[in-house]
């Protein structure tokens, strides 16, 4: 780790996310294990060069590339939380994804099986059909890009999710480049028209996740040349060459690395295509995940011999020799995808066997509550009908006893059904002829459909027709939403708390002329709305009034261009200068400048023309007339008229010493011949 990075650790950014220890760095960023100190969760955070970030350009595109990946929310995209475009600390804060990346895995393990790598293609291509149809490219698909969380229990064993999406569409804007002057970007898996100049539309993601694929099962990238633009150019006219080892998906991965992009399939197509490919090939293998870092009470992971895992691309970088990749800056209004295929692409389930999708275990095993149920409101009811079903059952034992011996009647002993779902136990009870009613109540800690308690207990020995009562939950408690807007950040969040309540997505980019920086403009939900215990509230953060932006004060005199910047909110400090090309008492500029960015309320200096400057006559007496002219007119006069020979100078109109304007007409007295 360098003492830069060290530096880093510990330190807590926006008041809120303690960095912990670093896990990448690159040209472009560094990449934090953190703690999100309000919410007590680890989260990643990329902190931005701050070189990068002195560009308002850039900052600007960030701002909005962050905003587009915030609301993008779908299983196989990482989450972004939060984000800072603070010129000299501006960071994305996304989920923490412990699983590493494909790069750290292909390198770590080798190469994936058809099978695994069916099954990471299908998560990425529904990644990005989610994303496509959102109108976001991602222009940067690649190994380090693909991370990965475990899912203990599930089916599949672990959750893949795109990165950075936006990242590349910055560094392509602000031609973002090495300190030896190279450009950034990752020619390896681009497409051709990422060198073209053409526009970068969404089969360019298609394109580099199919080269990804290839890769994930060969170990190697196909049509690279040997240098970064020779392999760009190299795709310009020839489709790739997929290697014939892959099976069923290499007529998959050959339509989508045409080098014509009108001619490869759409994300969903793509993700369609995998999924039927499925039908041929085994059940995949767990991916091999990478081991979470470990964290030491100080922060510092590599106290303890940890490999920090990837959480971000930081590092995987190729330097491209004279290529820029131009960004897109039109995209077509048009979804790209149906919302039916949509819904029907993001539902393939990639725990696929034996030559069907979506197969899953035989049986399902779930975790029994305590016996020690806390009591609930209709805990005395239960009891009664107890105590009555107890009493009714000695009863008819007395009756019968003086009655003729009867057959005897087969009874079962009541399962254990606290803990498990309605569905469930229902299914049960019809197996043994049994009927049950249910009473509905919410706790905490469960949800809907959970069995909270049962009457009788189990193990009692029930005969046919019996009946059981049970509890059943409706899901955690409802909590009315508090109103929020006004209040600081912090105020704001404590009150959700308070409420049982927490905070999901935070927008600290929303500009507003009346609410203070720092407090809440708008929520998502309004209040009085009921949410269970836990559900999240998005909040728009103020981030003051809207930035002006300095117009054109040329041509304008100074009570004019103080109206004007007035009329906009801002405070005029007027200055005095000279000009050699403005009339005097017009403005010769501002600062900031034209199209600058200034905050509402603050300073701009207005300077106004004094005409042109002054000067004195130089003293050319005695001097020979062709230097005497040069002189004059050097200093900025005019010599308009010689009077008498070309000899030397006797005098000049005005007289040397005299204090005039530059462009002041000059006339030369001369000697006369003896």
């Amino acid at each position: 780790m360098s003492a830069r990075a060290h530096d880093h650790l510990g330190v807590t950014l926006a008041d809120r996310y303690r960095l912990l220890q670093p896990l990448g760095f690159g040209a472009t960023a560094r990449v934090f294990l953190a703690v999100d100190t309000h919410l007590e969760r680890e989260v990643a955070i990329k902190v931005l060069h701050p070189d990068l970030m002195a560009q308002p350009q850039v900052r600007r595109r960030f701002q909005a590339e962050a905003q587009a990946a915030a609301k993008l929310r779908h299983p196989h995209v990482v989450a972004v939380f939060d984000w800072s475009d603070a010129a000299r600390e501006a960071f994305l804060v996304t989920e923490y994804l412990p699983g590493g990346s494909l790069r750290t895995m292909l390198d770590e393990h080798g190469p994936l099986s058809l099978s695994q790598t069916l099954s990471v293609g299908l998560d990425a291509a529904n990644g990005l059909a989610a994303a496509h149809h959102e109108g976001i490219v991602h222009r940067d698909i690649k190994p380090a890009n693909l991370l990965f969380a475990p899912q203990p229990g599930h089916t599949p064993a672990e959750r893949l999710c795109i990165a950075d999406f936006g990242i590349a569409r910055i560094m392509a804007e602000a031609s973002w480049t090495e300190p030896g002057g190279l450009l950034v970007g990752t020619a390896r898996y681009a497409a051709p028209e990422q060198a073209s100049g053409t526009d970068v539309g969404p089969t360019a993601d298609v394109y580099s996740l199919a080269l990804t694929l290839i890769e994930a099962a060969t170990g190697a990238v196909p049509s690279v040349a040997a240098s970064p633009l020779a392999t760009m150019l190299r795709r310009q006219d020839d489709d790739v060459e997929v290697p014939a080892e892959l099976g069923p998906l290499r007529p998959i991965l050959a339509a989508a690395t045409k080098a014509d992009a009108a001619a490869r399939p759409s994300a969903s197509e793509f993700a369609a295509a995998l999924a039927r490919a499925a039908a041929s090939l085994p059940r995949p293998a767990p991916l091999p995940l990478a081991e979470p870092p470990a964290t030491t009470p100080d922060g510092d992971g590599a106290a303890n011999g940890a490999t920090p895992a990837s959480q971000s691309s930081a590092d995987d970088v190729t330097i491209i020799d004279d290529l820029v990749i131009e960004p897109d800056e039109s995209f077509d209004d048009e979804p790209l995808l149906s919302d039916d295929l949509l819904a029907e692409t993001s539902l393939i389930d990639t725990s696929f066997g034996a030559g069907h999708l979506g197969e899953l275990d035989e049986f399902d095993e779930f975790d029994e509550f305590d016996d020690e149920v806390p009591r609930r409101s209709r805990s005395g009811l239960l009891l009664v009908l107890a105590l009555i079903a107890l009493v009714a059952a000695g009863v008819a034992a007395i009756v019968l006893s003086q009655r003729d011996p009867e057959p005897v009647i087969e009874t079962f002993p009541a399962g254990t059904y606290v803990g498990r779902t309605l569905d469930d136990v229902q299914s049960d009870l019809a197996l043994r002829g049994w009927d049950a009613t249910v009473a509905y109540e919410r706790a905490d800690g469960t949800e809907a459909g959970d069995v909270l308690q049962q009457v009788p207990p189990p193990g009692t020995e029930l005969e046919a027709g019996a009946v059981i009562t049970l509890v059943v939950s409706e899901g955690p408690l409802l909590h009315l939403v508090p109103n929020v807007v006004g209040l600081t950040k912090p105020d704001a969040l404590s009150s959700l708390a308070a409420a049982g309540l927490q905070v999901g997505l935070i927008d600290s980019s929303v500009h507003d002329e009346e609410v203070v920086v720092g407090s809440v403009v708008s929520q998502a939900v309004e209040p009085g709305t009921e949410l269970e215990t836990g559900a999240t509230v998005d909040l728009a953060i103020s981030a003051g009034p809207e930035p002006r932006t300095v117009p054109d004060l040329a041509g304008l005199t100074l009570d004019e261009a103080t109206l004007l910047l007035t009329d906009l909110g801002l405070v005029v400090v007027p200055a005095e200068d000279y000009s050699q090309t403005v009339p005097e008492g017009e403005v010769i500029g501002s600062d900031p400048g034209l199209d600058a960015t200034i905050a509402r309320d603050a300073e701009i200096t207005v300077t106004v023309s004094l005409g042109l400057p002054f000067v004195t006559v130089p003293d050319v007496l005695d001097r020979d007339v062709t230097e005497a002219d040069q002189i004059l007119t050097d200093a900025g006069l005019e010599v308009v008229d010689i009077v008498g020979p070309l000899t030397t100078v006797l005098n000049t109109e005005p007289e040397p010493g005299e204090t005039v304007r530059q462009g002041t007409e000059i006339r030369i007295v001369t000697r006369t011949r003896r």
